[in-house]
């Protein structure tokens, strides 16, 4: 079976994929097995993506915030 699951919570994709398929512009940039793409990303589009997931273990930098 095959769901299409679209979003932009590249942690939640991460968790409920097997394959993840990455897209900037309507333009596939990057895919793969989730544990290739997530844990070892090529491309810089997939790279932001996962520096956004929020840190529960880490402090937040606020001063980053406007």
């Amino acid at each position: 079976m095959t769901i299409v699951f679209i979003t932009h919570d590249i942690g939640l994709a991460y968790y409920v994929s097997d394959t993840v398929y990455i897209m900037e512009h309507g333009k596939f940039v990057e895919h793969g097995s989730a544990d290739e793409v997530i844990l070892h990303p090529q491309e810089s589009y997939t790279k932001r993506l996962i520096s956004d997931v929020p840190k529960i273990y880490e402090p937040w930098d606020l001063s980053t915030v406007v």
